[in-house]
């Protein structure tokens, strides 16, 4: 892993940040109170029989004001009914409208999935087909440019035959929405490139694609394969563009709740260590399982010591893959590190064919508990988790900050129920998929992503901003 890496997170614990739901408003409408019967005015003197009933009437007139004081209007009662009344109404008009939006969003929610189930319903299909592709390509550069017209007619026919087969099974490609691109020339984009050397290469800027093994294929608007190209060694690995580097992080300035370490390629650990500002770590991309020995081109964790390293990046996607580093010999370099005084950032996440079949969780799972099996439990302080959606790095998929979440959420109560609460809680766990400025605040504010795993090649200016948003 040649490129240039950078961690950027926050201290834990992260702070559970809550977001209160809008109640609906509830509006009464007040209605007007009936109006009273109107009355006639007789004004009359009263007479009186005797004068009993002159004293008695009086005391008949109190008993009746009593009686009608302790009995409230009947009007008022009315009142309120019909304000409570008219709050169930606004209540349940609310409930209605909040029905039919939740219906629409599943009606469209559904209209998206059938529509995209039929757009690529044959990815899989296609991918398969790709290496057919591949395989008649190479056959047809196997023929040397005189020869594919020339005297010898059997190998004339034969290359006509097989350019006429590859010619039909790309327009048959084109039928389903499948198209070849070759970015020769291009600026290098991770993801629509994947890098699989660098090279010198005259004449072309750093950064630029020089050449290409495999062509790239999409599928409508998506990623059906990345182009295997090789870029001019500049970009990624150079003296000058190190020392750019760390320049740029010199110049930024870091929050106190930020850490930042950078993982430079192995031959300039010295040059970085020794030119960083000491607040910025500094990582090696690797490291073996032994101290010293006869293990010629291994770093050791004494090696790096002595550099004044403070981490290193173990299990990383492209070691899993390239250098076929099982969960088990994984397992035993974090164990080696942590044991040995060196900080680990654990590398663990899934490939596309296995989130596509839902195995996400199951994979994660089980990289973790090969590493949390080989950690006594002091070991833990020294370790970082970096989740590494490896589906979506060069592939043209984005992992949503949801989707980010959900997984990271999913980390930390493994490690609640399986390791211990406060490992749990402690523990930083970073996001290594596509991170960039636009995209950095967003993830930052999810629970359970504590920084960032990041690619140098998505840096530069966009640095800063990356590290804001982890503050």
């Amino acid at each position: 892993m040649s490129a240039v890496r950078f961690l950027v997170s926050s201290v834990r614990p992260a702070l559970s940040c809550g977001v209160r739901r809008a109640q609906p408003t509830t509006v009464s409408t007040l209605l007007p109170r009936p109006a009273h019967p109107t009355s006639s005015l007789f004004v009359s003197r009263r007479s009186y029989s005797t004068e009993e009933q002159k004293q008695e009437e009086p005391a008949a007139e109190g008993q009746k004001q009593e009686g009608q004081a302790e009995q409230p209007p009947a009007e008022n009662k009315e009142a309120d009914l019909i304000a409570e009344k008219d709050k169930q109404i606004t209540e349940l008009k609310d409930l209605y409208r909040r029905s039919l939006a939740d219906a629409e969003n599943v009606r469209q929610r559904t209209k998206r999935e059938v529509e995209q189930t039929a757009q690529y319903a044959i990815t899989r299909f296609a991918k398969d087909l790709l290496e057919t592709s591949d395989v008649l390509q190479i056959a047809l550069n196997a023929v040397p440019a005189a020869d594919q017209s020339g005297s010898n007619q059997t190998l004339t026919d034969f290359y006509k035959g097989v350019t006429m087969t590859r010619e039909n099974l790309l327009k048959t490609f084109k039928r389903f929405g499948i198209e070849p691109f070759e970015p020769v020339g291009e600026v290098f984009d991770p993801n629509l490139h994947e890098a699989l050397f660098y090279q010198p290469a005259e004449g072309k800027e750093p950064g630029t694609v020089s050449a290409v093994v495999k062509v790239g294929y999409k599928i409508q608007d998506r990623v059906l394969r990345p182009a295997q190209v090789g870029g001019n060694w500049k970009l990624n690995g150079s003296k000058q563009l190190v020392e750019s580097l760390v320049g740029l992080l010199n110049k930024t300035e870091i929050p106190a709740d930020v850490e930042v370490v950078v993982a430079p390629p192995a031959p300039y650990l010295d040059l970085v260590r020794s030119s960083l500002k000491k607040e910025v770590g500094v990582a090696a991309q690797n490291a073996y399982t032994e101290k010293s020995g006869a293990f010629t081109g291994e770093l050791s964790i004494e090696f790096l010591k002595d550099l004044g390293i403070d981490y290193v990046v173990l299990g990383h996607s492209e070691r899993r893959e390239y250098f076929h580093e099982t969960d088990d010999v994984v397992a035993k370099k974090v164990a080696f590190a942590a044991k040995n005084g060196i900080k680990v950032i654990a590398c663990i996440g899934e490939k596309l064919d296995e989130r596509e079949s839902n195995q996400t969780f199951a994979v994660v799972d089980r990289q973790t508990k090969a590493i949390a099996d080989a950690l006594a439990p002091a070991d833990w302080a020294n370790i970082v988790i970096a989740y590494e959606p490896v589906w979506a790095i060069g592939t043209g998929k984005v992992a949503t900050p949801e989707q980010a979440q959900d997984v990271h959420e999913h980390i930390r109560s493994w490690l609640k129920s399986n390791v211990s609460e406060e490992v749990a809680a402690t523990t930083r766990i970073l996001y290594g998929g596509s991170v960039n400025g636009k995209n950095s605040a967003d993830l930052a504010k999810r629970e359970d992503i504590d920084g960032f795993l990041v690619g140098g090649a998505s840096l530069k200016e966009e640095f800063a901003t990356i590290v804001r948003a982890t503050a």
